[in-house]
């Protein structure tokens, strides 16, 4: 039996595929829609304990089994996550987006613009004085914060 609201989310799932045909291949979406399912399925599932779970984290030096046990404890489940960042969500007027938020520290290579903007290296505080699309907006004070 198929449980209720079920065909709802298949055919939202379908409907985001839809809208990355110009960006990806057919044959590219289960390596694109799968992992940020699954993964914004779990940020979900763990945001009620969240702010439990980086209170107890912030001392932690190096997470072994007791301080695993522990973090799984408060947040609840079999898996924790110890990441302050999150996927950023906004409806804008067409389309709702909802967007993983990702540092990198380290990387190799010339780093490069992919779609024409420009780039700069800027400190933290100054994120907020810069163009960026309403979507954007609330991730400054979460990189503020960890930077």
């Amino acid at each position: 039996m198929t449980p209720v609201g079920f065909q709802d989310k298949v055919a939202f799932v379908w409907k985001v595929a839809d809208k990355l045909r110009g960006t990806f291949k057919q044959h590219e979406y289960g390596s694109v829609m799968l992992p940020l399912l699954v993964l914004r399925r779990m940020d979900a599932v763990l945001a009620p304990t969240k702010q439990a779970v980086l209170d107890v984290a912030v001392g932690m030096q190096d997470i072994g089994e007791g301080q695993s046990a522990l973090l799984k404890k408060k947040a609840g489940h079999r898996f924790y996550n110890t990441s302050p960042l999150t996927f950023a969500s906004h409806s804008y007027e067409d389309f709702h987006l909802v967007m993983p938020l990702y540092v990198c520290r380290r990387w190799s290579g010339l780093v490069q613009p992919l779609e024409g903007q420009e780039l700069a290296w800027v400190a933290p505080v100054r994120l907020s004085g810069y163009p960026m699309p309403p979507a954007d907006i609330p991730l400054v004070a979460q990189l503020r914060d960890l930077l």
